[in-house]
C-alpha cells in the first residue's frame, strides 16, 4: 500500500487537466443529490404536521430514515455512477459526465446492495454508535465495488467490502483525518476551496481502493 503523500500526489496528478469536467460532475452530482433530498424532505414536513400525535423523538426518527432511505432509491444508481467516474480518472486520467447515469441500466441489481448496505449501517447504528461506525467503514467500498461489477449479488458486493476492508479501517479512517487542514481552510474561506477539497478527497479513496488487495476466488460465496 502507498504512502498517504503517494496517493495524493497520484490524486493530483490525475486531477491535473480534468479539473473542469470534474468540478462540473462534482456540481451535477451534489445538485442531484440536494435536489432529492428536497423532494422527499417536503413530503415529510407535511406527514409531520399531519401526525402530530406521535411522539417527537421517534417521529424525527422515523422521519431521518424515511429520508435517507428514499434518497438512497432515488440516487442509488448515480452513486455507482460517480465512484466509477473516480476510478477511470485515476485509472487512465479518462473523465466524461455521462459516466454520472451509466447504472441506471443496472439499477435493481445495484439498488439491492446498496439498499442493504444502507440497512446494515442503519441497523447497527441505531443498536450502538460505534459498531455503526465500523459498520460503515466496512462497507464503504460497495459502490466502488459495484461500479467494477455491477453484477455481483448484495450479499457477495457486501461480502467483498468487509474482506478487503479488514485490517485497513483505520488506514482508511486516517487518510480522511488526513484532509481535515484542507476543511478547516474551506471553512476560513467560506467554503472556498470546498469543492476542490471533496474532489481532490475523493480522488484519493479511489486509488486507496485501487491499491487494497482483492479477495481470494472463493471467499465471497462463504
Amino acid at each position: 500500500m502507498p504512502s498517504f503523500g503517494d496517493m495524493k500526489f497520484q490524486a493530483r496528478n490525475a486531477l491535473r487537466g480534468n479539473w473542469k469536467t470534474v468540478l462540473l460532475v462534482a456540481i451535477l452530482y451534489d445538485l442531484i443529490s440536494a435536489l432529492a433530498f428536497g423532494i422527499v424532505g417536503s413530503q415529510i414536513e407535511v406527514k409531520t404536521r399531519a401526525d402530530a400525535v406521535f411522539t417527537a423523538i421517534v417521529l424525527l426518527v422515523l422521519a431521518v430514515w424515511f429520508l435517507a432511505a428514499t434518497h438512497l432509491l432515488l440516487t442509488v444508481a448515480i452513486q455507482v455512477g460517480h465512484a466509477q467516474f473516480y476510478l477511470n480518472l485515476v485509472d487512465c486520467g479518462m473523465v466524461s459526465v455521462p459516466v454520472l447515469f451509466e447504472y441506471f441500466r443496472d439499477w435493481w441489481t445495484v439498488a439491492r446492495a446498496m439498499g442493504l448496505r444502507f440497512l446494515r449501517i442503519s441497523l447497527w447504528g441505531l443498536l450502538f454508535v460505534v459498531p455503526g461506525i465500523i459498520a460503515a467503514y466496512d462497507y464503504a467500498l460497495v459502490p466502488y465495488i459495484l461500479a467494477d461489477e455491477p453484477t455481483l449479488s448484495a450479499g457477495e458486493a457486501l461480502r467483498q467490502s468487509k474482506l478487503m476492508m479488514y485490517g485497513h479501517r483505520r488506514q482508511l479512517f486516517m487518510l480522511q483525518l488526513s484532509f481535515v487542514g484542507w476543511y478547516l481552510l474551506s471553512f476560513l474561506t467560506c467554503g472556498f476551496v470546498l469543492l476542490g477539497t471533496s474532489v481532490y478527497t475523493k480522488s484519493t479513496i479511489a486509488i486507496f481502493y485501487r491499491n487494497l488487495p482483492l479477495p481470494k476466488k472463493g471467499t465471497l460465496a462463504h
